[in-house]
């Protein structure tokens, strides 16, 4: 639902009662929500340390795909330092993981987080392939919030130019579809996401009354979760940080 503040005081909450009642699985799992949150947060660098803590609990356990989820978050949190090619490492381990044990959303998830990669570094048929590839697995498991998040990244790959999907549309359906799946499940932070992604591409084709909307529904979800609305004019760089 977007409300960092109480859930952080919910993981908190629970991380003590796992501390304390020696529980690692509890303890792995909290920390794994924990990062999750910090990065949502724009700190990306503590995610970091607060999942890679959990990762070594997780190996004395040998639960691999714990291991597996947590790869993908570090990935993540990587990528947001612009550290992409430790980023790749993460994403690959991950879907080899993913792989092995026949687990197809967190295959799915792997490809998305490599088509966030390749977008970042330019490589924008390379980010359409993987974040269809995310989509379509998505699409197949029901799953709404992994679905708009692959068409999210695939609706940014077409804006920047990669060759369009003709079975999906180009950028504007692909992101009316991202919106649709997202508001549908209630994943008000990945939806944030996709109105600042469409804002920017309606804005690079001229429409900047249309983009404008869509910003001020992206400003409104980042407000009711607490985190601070950055500047209009460096929206496209600044990290958000809670209040």
């Amino acid at each position: 639902m977007g409300r960092l503040g109480l859930a952080q005081q919910s993981f908190e909450c629970a991380l003590a009662i796992s501390q304390a009642t020696k529980d690692p699985h509890g303890i792995v799992f909290t920390l794994l929500d924990l990062g999750a949150l910090t990065r949502e947060a724009g700190h990306p660098k503590l995610a970091q340390q607060l999942l890679s803590q959990a990762r070594d609990v997780s190996r004395t356990l040998g639960d691999r795909l714990t291991e597996c989820q947590l790869a993908l978050q570090i990935g993540d949190c990587l990528l947001a330092q612009g550290e992409h090619k430790a980023a790749e490492n993460e994403m690959r381990a991950a879907k080899l993981i993913a792989q092995k044990f026949g687990a197809r959303r967190l295959l799915a998830e792997s490809d998305r987080g490599l088509a966030e990669i390749h977008l970042a570094l330019g490589d924008f048929l390379a980010a359409r392939d993987h974040a269809a590839w995310a989509a379509g697995e998505a699409e197949k498991m029901g799953a709404a919030p992994l679905l708009g998040t692959a068409l999210r990244v695939l609706g940014t790959a077409l804006a920047a130019g990669a060759p369009g999907d003709c079975d999906r549309g180009g950028p504007r359906e692909v992101f009316d579809r991202a919106v649709e799946m997202l508001a549908s499940s209630g994943a008000e932070l990945e939806l944030g996401r996709t109105f600042a992604a469409y804002a920017d591409f309606e804005e690079k084709i001229g429409r900047r009354e249309a983009a404008e909307k869509l910003r001020d529904r992206a400003f409104g979800i980042r407000r009711t979760a607490g985190l601070k609305t950055p500047d209009r004019d460096v929206v496209h760089t600044q990290e958000a940080t809670l209040q």
